[in-house]
């Protein structure tokens, strides 16, 4: 039944030499994914006395019958003096690009990993990127273009838009980054040059050379980056704000972790009288935390188990607030130390139970909060939050980075730039913006189709008002013709009557 339905755990059955037992592995790792046993319906009514069906109970009241034989626990390593922590052996994240597998432990022993680069795909993106802008090329071609033989014209042709657009793309394109130094800054550098026809060329064999050669400075190229020359600081991010250049460092306070140290460690058994405490870590209150009753072959043990039950807690797991849970050999003591760092980082244990104090030496009180990185920043005071720390003002506002540790004083510089993708990215933003330059063109071509509007609505009355005028006096014409037919018409009969010239000498 186990195996064949969704449980998120597996069974199996194995003889021991002393008989069979029923083994429970959990299918997910890390500390989160402790397991616990309850039991419902035992015939007796007690689901918790051990026995009957409650002989399969493992949970805070119930750990008699039932032993847990391995902890779940996170993965730790370190990584350039870094400590991480992972629910899974798969690590991913902690280098960029890197994933990582651990296949076992060798407490002590440092492992170098050498990281090369795919070359080959680098080289496909940069065509990509070539092919891209070159496209652009002929789009605008295309819209502003005018073909003397047809007398046909692009729709877009001589529009102040599309100049300017297509003029701060090619000075993007054609300068060299501001804050680069050393073999490459520009396009040019790596072999990419700009055609007769304005679209651009690869050089291969310059472009191979460049990634061969200077690999790193091909991706600040095209990359925003910030390089510090300490490998114990790291670059963060920026702002829209910060102006490329090199900014000198000096740290006046590393970041530290909450800490809460234990006093002697008299016993390794849980029971009944310390196996319940209450904690607070990084503000946030846990519920009861209940540890599995038995005695457990070292410290380290313990405190696995200790640090499992604290992140397994539901308050603390929603809040996403973890601790890790050291065993002091030499001091014979429990650290219990929170995961985030800086002010924000505390630790309190706000209740133990009866004998906690005595056996286990977790007392009742608060530990030693964590303290934000401080210090400057291009020699102005920056703001700390944690390990980051953020320019505030000047040429470099904006500018955060990462300090992972190391000693107090300068610690050297950074080198920041806005490489040729990112200024693109920047210029596409302004454009395409709600209120950007296209926006704004096209609100003004609206306006004006608007005023087109008006005016042909204007023009239509006229001409209305025109027509009714000129038929109105066509009409007046009309009659007055009428009238002076009339007349000529009546005139001409009157003429008509008269006596003719010389009749009354000839009738006599």
């Amino acid at each position: 039944y186990i195996n064949n339905n969704d449980l998120g755990i597996q069974a199996s059955i194995v003889d021991d030499g002393t008989g069979y037992r029923m083994v429970l592995t959990s299918e997910k790792t890390g500390a989160n994914n402790s397991m616990e046993i309850t039991v419902a319906g035992d015939g007796d009514g007690n689901n918790n006395d051990n026995s009957g069906l409650s002989q399969l109970a493992f949970n805070a009241s119930a750990q008699s019958s039932v032993i847990q034989t391995v902890a779940a626990q996170d993965a730790a390593l370190s990584i350039n003096g870094l400590d991480i922590t992972r629910d899974s052996n798969t690590v991913s994240g902690a280098i960029n690009g890197v994933t990582l597998n651990l296949l076992r432990a060798d407490v002590g022993n440092f492992v170098n990993v050498d990281i090369t680069e795919n070359r080959d795909e680098i080289k496909n993106t940069i065509e990509g990127f070539v092919k891209g802008y070159n496209g652009v090329v002929n789009s605008i071609n295309s819209l502003t273009n005018f073909d003397p033989e047809s007398g046909s014209a692009g729709a877009l042709i001589g529009d102040f838009t599309v100049r300017s657009i297509s003029s701060q793309l090619r000075n993007i394109m054609y300068t060299s980054v501001s804050g680069l130094t050393g073999n490459i800054s520009s396009l040019i550098d790596i072999g990419i040059k700009t055609g007769l026809d304005g679209k651009m060329e690869i050089d291969t064999s310059k472009l191979d050379e460049a990634l061969t050669n200077f690999p790193s400075e091909v991706e600040a190229l095209f990359a925003l980056q910030g390089r510090p020359t300490d490998t114990n600081i790291s670059y963060s991010s920026a702002s829209e704000d910060t102006i490329p250049g090199e900014y000198g460092i000096n740290i006046s306070t590393i970041a530290t972790r909450a800490i809460f140290n234990g006093t002697a460690v008299n016993s390794l058994t849980i029971d009944a009288n310390n196996d319940n405490f209450e904690i607070v870590v990084n503000g946030v209150s846990s519920s009861q935390i209940s540890l599995v009753q038995g005695l457990y072959s070292d410290g380290d043990e313990l405190a696995a188990h200790i640090q499992a039950q604290i992140n397994n807690d539901a308050n603390l797991k929603d809040a996403g607030v973890s601790v890790v849970v050291d065993f002091d050999g030499i001091n014979n003591e429990f650290d219990i130390i929170s995961s985030e760092y800086g002010s924000n980082s505390s630790i309190e244990i706000t209740s133990v139970d009866i004998n906690t104090a005595n056996d286990l030496g977790l007392n009742a009180g608060i530990g030693i909060s964590g303290n934000n990185v401080a210090g400057t920043i291009n020699g102005n005071s920056a703001i700390g939050n944690g390990k980051i720390l953020t320019s505030q003002i000047g040429n470099s506002d904006g500018l955060a980075i990462k300090v992972n540790g190391g000693a107090l004083g300068d610690r050297g510089t950074i080198s920041f730039s806005r490489g040729i993708a990112d200024q693109l990215n920047n210029l596409l933003d302004r454009f395409l913006e709600q209120d950007g330059f296209i926006s704004s063109r096209e609100e003004g071509i609206n306006e004006e189709l608007d005023e087109i509007s008006d005016e042909r609505l204007k023009l239509d009355f006229r001409i209305e008002s025109l027509e009714a005028r000129l038929i109105k006096q066509f009409t007046a014409l009309d009659g007055l013709i009428a009238q002076f037919n009339s007349t000529s018409a009546f005139l001409t009969q009157q003429l008509a009557n008269l006596p003719k010239p010389n009749s009354i000498n000839n009738n006599n």
